[in-house]
């Protein structure tokens, strides 16, 4: 099967479960935001989709974040990806199985929409 964990970032506790899941055989994606600076890539190395130009644009005028690997609230909350590259990469993959970490973010209701 395919699976595709979306999340603000990979965090280093959902390694052994991705692990569990390519060990027996399956295909692993994983798409995130922005990337930290703790995580341990053994089982899958994220796509890191980087945030949409407009959502910069408009966390430049609400916020001073500068650049810090742990992100604020406001880029938790309201951050997404490229759209256009979202969709594209959601055509060529067509995932079986989505995990969907941070439901509460705007990132993670666009992916559910489009998937």
């Amino acid at each position: 099967m395919t699976f595709l964990f979306v999340a603000p970032r990979y965090h280093t506790n959902l390694h052994f479960q991705i692990k569990a899941l390519v060990d027996h055989g399956h295909l692993v994606h994983f798409w995130s935001l922005y990337r930290g600076g703790a995580e341990y890539y053994e089982a899958v190395v994220p796509k890191v989709l980087g945030f949409s130009s407009t959502f910069l644009f408009l966390n430049r005028l609400f916020n001073s974040s500068g650049g810090r690997l742990i992100k604020n609230n406001f880029e938790l909350k309201y951050g997404y990806p490229p759209l256009f590259d979202l969709l594209r990469r959601q055509a060529l993959l067509k995932p079986e199985v989505v995990v969907i970490k941070n439901i509460a973010s705007l990132y993670s209701l666009i992916v559910s929409w489009i998937l």
